[in-house]
């Protein structure tokens, strides 16, 4: 149902960034991550193909696991004009599944397809809707935003508390 379509030039630009992505991820710290990955290009096995990417652990010459980011909770999104797919993943997290983060989060837009791709994965298409004024083009970023908040109202990841802290600038700091 979602097979990668990408000619080879452009599955080696959607592996990269999804490398890049990979390194973001890991650097965040945070137990879930929402990305776009527009390199994709709006093709759902695409998308699967890079999340499996994203989460192969990267060894160093010597064996030791420098980075592994199969435990963090990911949600993927990649469009083109007319579709917009988007994956869940979450690994080892009680009574929050990969297919109630996405029954969730899509259960106000018109989802096209869903399936679960394993105990782990769920991945979703949308269309546009325009009698709704719902464009996949627009709903990428919203998607984002909106789950963010989500998982920030359930706990799963830290709030914004709104305090930020001081900067301190020139000489005049260290008085």
């Amino acid at each position: 149902m979602f097979e990668n379509k990408l000619d080879e030039k452009q599955q080696k630009k959607a592996k990269q960034e999804a490398l890049q992505k990979a390194s973001q991820i890991a650097k965040s710290g945070l137990a879930f991550y929402c990305t776009i990955l527009e390199e994709c290009l709006g093709d759902g096995g695409a998308l699967l193909q890079s999340l499996r990417i994203m989460n192969t652990p990267v060894k160093n010459r010597e064996g030791v696991v420098m980075r592994d980011i199969s435990s963090v909770g990911q949600m993927c999104i990649t469009a083109d004009n007319d579709r917009l797919f988007v994956v869940f993943y979450v690994k080892d997290v009680s009574d929050f599944t990969a297919e109630k983060w996405c029954n969730r989060a899509l259960e106000k837009y018109s989802v096209e397809r869903k399936q679960t791709i394993d105990s782990n994965t769920c991945v979703a298409c949308l269309t546009n809707v325009p009698e709704k004024d719902v464009y996949v083009f627009k709903l990428k970023d919203t998607l984002v935003s909106e789950q963010y908040a989500m998982l920030r109202s359930s706990g799963l990841l830290p709030t914004d508390d709104g305090e930020e802290e001081e900067t301190l600038f020139g000489d005049d700091a260290f008085d």
